[in-house]
């Protein structure tokens, strides 16, 4: 969800995973096209395409003391 020029909470798709692939705590961005290159990023796909199962994955990054 996100706001719309009046405030209103309005669907958007790929919105949250958007928000969480840009944050280096939650998605390890490196790794993922290294580990998955010959998958589509989430901006090379179009918003209403359904082409889910070739997206790149959201992967965790790893902390040092976690096994």
């Amino acid at each position: 969800m996100v706001r719309n020029r009046d405030g209103v909470l309005i669907p958007k798709p790929h919105a949250m995973e958007r928000k969480i692939r840009s944050m280096c705590t939650m998605h390890d961005e490196e790794y993922t096209k290294v580990r998955f290159g010959h998958m589509q990023t989430i901006d090379e796909v179009e918003e209403d395409d359904e082409t889910e199962d070739t997206l790149l994955p959201l992967v965790l990054p790893h902390i040092p003391g976690w096994h």
